[in-house]
C-alpha cells in the first residue's frame, strides 16, 4: 500500500497473522527487512511471548465464564471417537465465534468444557457482555442438540451448564515449548467452576456479586431469579431474587 507521510508517498506492506484471540496486523515500510518480519510473525509463540511479556501478570477486574458439557462421559461412551471429537470441536467453534465478537478471551480448562474471561472495555460493559453471550451460547447449544438428535436418532440432549462470576484476580500465562495459556489465579475461577458443576439442563447460574456489579440500566435488561415452591406445591419463578447454593441443591 502507498501511504502519505509528511506529504511524501511511501511504500508500505501490511502483514496479517491469525490467532485464536483475534488477528494481529502489522504495517511496516517495505524494504530489506520484509523477510525477517514475515519470519517473526509466522512464529505464533514468539509473537505472543513478546507481547505478553510487556504486561503480564497483572491484577485486573474480570468476569469468569465456565461451561461444562452435561453427561459428557455418557455421551463419549456412546459415540465413536471421531464423532465425539467432531461434536466437541463444533461446540468450541460455536462458542468461540460468540465470545470473540465481544472480547471474550479463551482460558485454561481441564476436560471438554470451556473457560472464558471478559475484561473491562472502553466501549461496552464487560459484565453485561458476558451475561448476554452466555444466553446466546445456550440458544446455540439448543440448535446443536437438535442437529445431533436428527443425525444420530438418539434422545440425548446436549447441555452446557454455565456459571458466571465477577472479581478481581491476577491474570498471567502458563508457557510451554509450543503453547501459551491465559490463566487466572484466585477464588473467582474456583467458585465459578463449582457453580457450573451445580447447574443442570443448560442453566446459567450467576453469583449475587456478578449481578450486583451490573449498573442498574443493564441489570434491568436481564430477567433473573430463583424458582421456588408455592403454597400449593407448584413451582414459581421469583424475579430478581437470590438463594444460597445449598438451598438449590437436591441432596
Amino acid at each position: 500500500m502507498i501511504l502519505t507521510v509528511d506529504n511524501r508517498a511511501l511504500d508500505y506492506a501490511a502483514y496479517a497473522t491469525s490467532f485464536r484471540e483475534g488477528i494481529l496486523v502489522v504495517v511496516a515500510p517495505r524494504g530489506e527487512n520484509s523477510d525477517e518480519l514475515r519470519a517473526l510473525l509466522s512464529r505464533r509463540d514468539v509473537v505472543i511471548r513478546t507481547l505478553l511479556s510487556q504486561r503480564l501478570p497483572m491484577l485486573t477486574d474480570l468476569v469468569v465464564l465456565v461451561a461444562d458439557l452435561q453427561d459428557s462421559v455418557k455421551i463419549c461412551s456412546e459415540l465413536p471417537p471421531d464423532e465425539y471429537f467432531e461434536m466437541i470441536n463444533k461446540i468450541w467453534a460455536t462458542a468461540g465465534d460468540i465470545f470473540r465478537s465481544y472480547y471474550g478471551t479463551y482460558g485454561k480448562h481441564v476436560g471438554d468444557g470451556m473457560v472464558y474471561y471478559f475484561f473491562p472495555q472502553p466501549d461496552s460493559n464487560y459484565i453485561f457482555n458476558a451475561a448476554v453471550r452466555a444466553m446466546e451460547l445456550k440458544s446455540a447449544m439448543a440448535r446443536l442438540s437438535k442437529e445431533w438428535q436428527l443425525r444420530k436418532n438418539w434422545p440425548n440432549e446436549l447441555y452446557l451448564n454455565t456459571a458466571l462470576n465477577e472479581g478481581q484476580e491476577w491474570l498471567g500465562t502458563f508457557h510451554t515449548a509450543t503453547s501459551i495459556e491465559f490463566v487466572v489465579l484466585g477464588e473467582t475461577i474456583n467458585h465459578t467452576a463449582r457453580l457450573s458443576d451445580m447447574a443442570r439442563f443448560g442453566q446459567v447460574w450467576a453469583t449475587k456479586n456478578f449481578m450486583s456489579r451490573l449498573p442498574p440500566e443493564y441489570r434491568d435488561r436481564i430477567e433473573f431469579g430463583i424458582e421456588r415452591t408455592g403454597p400449593g406445591g407448584q413451582r414459581m419463578m421469583v424475579q430478581s431474587s437470590y438463594s444460597r447454593v445449598g438451598n438449590l441443591v437436591d441432596l
